[in-house]
C-alpha cells in the first residue's frame, strides 16, 4: 500500500483596487505550510538514502507577500508597472557524496527572495495596431535570488550557493490587438 500523506494548508488575504479601465493594485499575503511523511521517495531511480523522509516538500515557502500596480503617469499613454515579490526560501537536504541524507530531510533553507521590478510604458496606435513599449528593471534592488546549492558535506564549496539573476534592464513590446 501507499502511505504518503501530503499536508498542504494556508491562509491567504488578499486586497486590491481597481481605476479606470486598465489601471489598479492588489497586495497578497500567504502564511502556508506544506509536508509529507515521503519528500524522498525510496525507489530505485532516487540514489539518495533516507532513513525518515517527513518534512517540507521542495516548494514549501511559508511567507509569501506579493504585490503588483498598474499606475497612470503623464497622461492617459503612460503607465508606470511596479510588481513586488516576497516568499521564504526554499527547503533543501544535506546529503554526504556517496548519497545520504544528513539529518532531517529538507531542513535547511535558501536565503529569503526579494525582487522588485519597476517598469515604465508607453501606449500607441501602429499600422492599426495597439502596441505598448515598456522599459524598465528587474530585480531593481539587485538581491541575490539563487537557485541552486552545493549541498554536499564535505564538498569544497559546501553550502556554497548559486544562480543568482541579479539585477537586469528589461524593454517589450506588447501587442493589445487591432485599434477601434
Amino acid at each position: 500500500s501507499n502511505l504518503r500523506r501530503d499536508t498542504y494548508d494556508e491562509v491567504a488575504l488578499t486586497v486590491g483596487q481597481s481605476f479606470g479601465e486598465q489601471f489598479g493594485w492588489l497586495a497578497s499575503y500567504t502564511r502556508s505550510r506544506a509536508v509529507s511523511n515521503a519528500v524522498l521517495s525510496a525507489t530505485i531511480d532516487q540514489p539518495l538514502q533516507v532513513m525518515s523522509s517527513f518534512g517540507p516538500m521542495p516548494w514549501d515557502a511559508p511567507n509569501r507577500f506579493l504585490g503588483w500596480g498598474y499606475f497612470p503617469v503623464h497622461g492617459p499613454n503612460w503607465a508606470l508597472a511596479v510588481l513586488v515579490d516576497y516568499r521564504t526560501g526554499l527547503p533543501f537536504s544535506i546529503t554526504t557524496d556517496s548519497g545520504v541524507v544528513v539529518g532531517s530531510v529538507n531542513a535547511q533553507r535558501y536565503s529569503d527572495m526579494f525582487d522588485l521590478n519597476i517598469h515604465i510604458e508607453r501606449r500607441f496606435v501602429f499600422r492599426g495596431y495597439r502596441l505598448g513599449l515598456r522599459a524598465g528593471c528587474n530585480n531593481v534592488t539587485g538581491h541575490q535570488n539563487y537557485t541552486a546549492v552545493n549541498n554536499v558535506e564535505g564538498a569544497p564549496n559546501f553550502r556554497e550557493f548559486y544562480g543568482a539573476e541579479g539585477r537586469r534592464a528589461v524593454m517589450r513590446i506588447r501587442l493589445f490587438g487591432r485599434a477601434p
